[in-house]
């Protein structure tokens, strides 16, 4: 096949993560890629599957004897009794395949082909019967997120829209971006909270505890496993996030994990001190000075998160959700799209899922 490779049937591979060589090569691929999300760092994926009650890591990717093609997250877990692709039992949705950028058009649907027949003959083998994709316009261009394989592989696109903060812009160019309202907590919380920031450098594990057990307290009860809370402190370790610590009078007041891709951040796990009286609402200098410390380490995008107005059939939101979504639109002036989508076995499967999600949604 013509083009930057020579790519034949006889000349591909398909490497899985039980490969003494896959980390380094799956590693090496995103250093080339250069820009993505945080879900595509192993240290990530390796946490996917913490917090899942039982999954399967089949995650792959396709090399010839030049370099690496595609990488493709890929967790089968199990959710109620029977098997999906998916993350945290179903409550996250997996990573899309990522294609080399060197790729003819034509090299590109050959690969995606291979990939995708890789994918169902995994999900053959766990009898799986739905799985849940997403891809962000970080780790795909806004010129190829409405072209993916899972497009046209008849996938069920159940979109929604994320707010992407560009660090690309100077301070002032930035300031404009944030909601007119927020701007004076902003000035008043820079002023009364302190900062403090660790990294690889000067992390300790005691400050990955104190977040556990802020995290316990504020949910009422433990989430998740332990392992995945001692996972979260390791990427710090590893230079794969920040951990950033906001003090008032000298009291711990929020602890947050932002957690770095390619050029790229968003923040992992937030908890906040319950038995601390704040005069100002906390979170909206929080954001800014993370803003502020991640672009001083290269990055140029930060992910706020869903940002979407309403509930819909396919993702029910709480009048709180509905209120932090207003929140975190507050920070950056467009929407993104975040390209959702389900695969289904057959069309009776789908059928199936939508009844249920109809159901609760007329409740709701």
């Amino acid at each position: 096949m013509k083009g930057p490779f020579n790519i034949t049937d006889d000349n591909l591979k398909i490497v899985y993560s039980d490969n003494k060589n896959f980390k380094n090569l799956w590693s090496k691929f995103l250093k080339a890629y250069d820009q993505y999300s945080y879900k595509y760092v192993i240290d990530v994926l390796d946490y996917y599957l913490l917090i899942s009650n039982k999954a399967i890591n089949r995650s792959f990717l396709i090399q010839n004897h030049e370099e690496v093609l595609a990488i493709c997250p890929l967790i089968i877990e199990k959710v109620k009794n029977s098997w999906q692709g998916s993350i945290y039992g179903g409550k996250d949705f997996l990573p899309i395949a990522l294609f080399n950028k060197k790729l003819t058009l034509k090299q590109k649907n050959h690969i995606e082909n291979i990939l995708f027949k890789e994918i169902k003959d995994n999900f053959n083998k766990s009898e799986v019967k739905k799985a849940f994709f997403q891809a962000d316009c970080i780790s795909i261009s806004l010129k190829d997120i409405y072209d993916t394989f899972l497009d046209k592989e008849r996938a069920l696109d159940i979109s929604t829209i994320h707010h992407i903060v560009d660090l690309n812009l100077n301070e002032d160019q930035l300031w404009k971006q944030i909601r007119h309202s927020s701007k004076a907590i902003i000035n008043k919380g820079l002023k009364l909270f302190d900062f403090k920031v660790f990294d690889s450098s000067n992390f300790q594990d005691e400050l990955g505890e104190t977040h556990r057990k802020m995290h316990h307290s504020l949910a009422g009860k433990v989430t998740r496993p332990i392992e995945s809370f001692k996972k979260m402190s390791d990427w710090v370790k590893k230079g794969c996030a920040i951990f950033i610590q906001q003090s008032y009078k000298k009291q711990v007041a929020q602890l947050i994990y932002v957690a770095i891709g390619g050029k790229s951040a968003a923040g992992a796990s937030v908890v906040e001190n319950l038995n601390l009286k704040s005069p100002i609402p906390m979170t909206h200098s929080l954001n800014f000075f993370i803003y502020k410390e991640v672009k001083k380490r290269g990055v140029e995008y930060y992910d706020v998160g869903l940002t979407s107005y309403r509930s819909s059939l396919f993702n029910h939101l709480s009048k709180k959700e509905i209120d932090i979504n207003h929140f975190k639109r507050g920070f950056g002036e467009r929407n993104s799209p975040l390209r959702l989508w389900i695969w289904f076995e057959d069309h009776s499967e789908e059928i199936l899922y939508i009844k249920e999600k109809l159901k609760f949604y007329e409740k709701n």
